[in-house]
């Protein structure tokens, strides 16, 4: 069984195909179809933190928060870009 995933990356249609009967290609599209929700995880995660450090005075949790940041510039990824 195959699935097709279709998409549109700045006004042009890209698709992936996945082969649904290989363990492989499935996780890689559940991957693909997770991102969404990893992303705004991420992103409520962030901002528990920056709420713990400003409202509560919890100094500490910004390393945890500049960890995170630079975890993710690391990988070419920002959250302030990934929300639409």
């Amino acid at each position: 069984m195959k699935a097709k995933l279709t998409f549109d990356i700045e006004g042009e249609n890209n698709e992936i195909e996945y082969d649904l009967d290989d363990a492989c290609e499935r996780a890689k599209l559940k991957k693909a179809l997770a991102a969404d929700d990893i992303i705004f995880a991420l992103w409520d995660y962030d901002n528990w933190l920056r709420n713990q450090i400003k409202h509560c005075n919890r100094e500490e949790f910004q390393e945890v928060r500049d960890a995170l940041h630079e975890q993710l510039e690391s990988r070419g990824l920002a959250l302030d870009h990934l929300i639409v």
